[in-house]
């Protein structure tokens, strides 16, 4: 009986380790799902959204000003301060729920000139929740839209896009992509089911 030769037992050896490996890797992508590297290695123009001009924190009105009308809850809801955790030293902080029942959150505008002619963009934030943060029924974390308002776009408006990034009851992450093109309106859900935002970190 004739022995294999040595480089067939080589070959099929690499390719025992080669199938091993391709089954391990899909295995380990199942349990760990890849992560989308962030904005700053992709992109090499990069904006940051001030807190501080020359010094000196801004203040909500400062932020009200920069949305020329467009904001909801920033005087109400919304403290510049300085903070010495953080991978920034000042954080914008926003106030959720107010005593009695009125209502907390915030929302305003940011248009970045660098972006109005750009054809693609990342947006990267941090977001830190005390350790008692109670997620509610859910609520909408800073997002993209390019469109007028989220209004314009739900209505027979002109072409557009929002990608408001959302959190469910238990700190589930994801994200609704709607898009008008051409007068159709698409929606469609990506993520969620998941773990997304821990709290006190």
């Amino acid at each position: 009986m004739k022995l294999p030769s040595m480089r067939l037992m080589a070959f099929n050896a690499a390719a025992a380790i080669f199938f091993v490996g391709a089954v391990l890797s899909v295995f380990l992508d199942f349990l760990i799902p890849p992560q989308m590297p962030p904005c700053s290695p992709r992109y090499l123009a990069t904006t940051g959204f001030a807190l501080e001009l020359d010094g000196r924190l801004l203040t909500a009105i400062d932020l009200q000003a920069a949305a020329a009308g467009r904001d909801r809850g920033v005087t109400e809801n919304a403290v510049v301060e300085r903070v010495s955790d953080a991978p920034a030293r000042q954080a914008l902080m926003v106030r959720l729920a107010h005593a009695g029942g009125s209502i907390g959150g915030l929302s305003f505008p940011w248009l970045p000139r660098s972006v109005k002619t750009l054809t693609a963009a990342c947006l990267a934030y941090d977001v830190r929740l005390p350790a008692d943060f109670d997620f509610g029924a859910g609520g909408t974390l800073p997002g993209m839209i390019g469109a007028a308002d989220q209004t314009t776009l739900m209505s027979d408006g002109p072409d557009g896009f929002a990608l408001p990034v959302q959190w469910g009851e238990h700190g589930s992450t994801a994200m609704q992509a709607k898009t008008r093109l051409e007068t159709r309106l698409s929606i469609a859900d990506f993520g969620g089911g998941r773990s997304g935002l821990p709290r006190g970190r």
